[in-house]
């Protein structure tokens, strides 16, 4: 499985749109784009987060209410 195809895989099985996934990395939808195209490798730190959703060590809940107190023009949380 390529790399692109694994991060999409994670994405799609945590359950999170690309709006989501910029929110939570502190970047552009455009950057969630570049990544799951395989043009440019998503941060390590993004990848062991989703994997922490997935496994059960952080809840989806806390992801959800961490993005929706993101302030959309610093992305500082609100946590």
């Amino acid at each position: 499985m390529s790399p692109q195809n694994a991060f999409n895989d994670l994405v799609a099985e945590v359950g999170l749109s690309t709006t989501d996934v910029a929110s939570i990395a502190g970047v552009t939808s455009r950057a969630v784009y570049l990544w799951r195209s395989g043009k440019i490798a998503p941060p390590q730190s993004l990848i062991m987060l989703l994997h922490a959703v997935v496994e059960g060590k952080i809840t989806r809940e806390w992801v959800d209410d961490w993005v929706a107190n993101q302030s959309p023009t610093t992305g500082d949380g609100n946590v």
